[in-house]
């Protein structure tokens, strides 16, 4: 008796369009093309966060790196002012008081200024 296995495949969930990199371990002690690479994706000093486009320049400066950072996907939630009045980032990836576009806008402007 022979089994056969039909994989069917789900609904993938949305790409995320924007994500948070925080430096979690030290640049120290590692070769000076990683830390070119650290430098480049604008993380300086340990516990720094920056946010970023999902894109495959970022994504393939993140592989260099993965062993040093900590990479989560930035969710909105515009209904929740912010405790600042101003975009308040959480821990969990949460942006208070600012839509998608917004900040996407933010970091667009960001990236053609460098």
């Amino acid at each position: 008796m022979s089994c056969v296995i039909i994989y069917l495949p789900t609904m993938a969930a949305a790409v995320h369009k924007l994500q948070v990199v925080k430096l979690i371990r030290s640049q120290i002690r590692n070769p000076e093309r990683i830390r070119k690479t650290l430098t480049a994706l604008g993380l300086g000093r340990k516990d720094s966060s920056v946010i970023h486009k999902n894109s495959a320049t970022v994504n393939g400066q993140l592989q260099r790196v993965l062993h040093l950072v900590e990479v989560t996907p930035l969710t909105f939630d515009s209904s929740k002012p912010s405790p600042t009045g101003a975009p308040f980032l959480c821990d969990n990836g949460l942006m208070l008081g600012c839509t998608e576009a917004e900040m996407l806008a933010r970091v667009e402007q960001r990236q053609q200024q460098s």
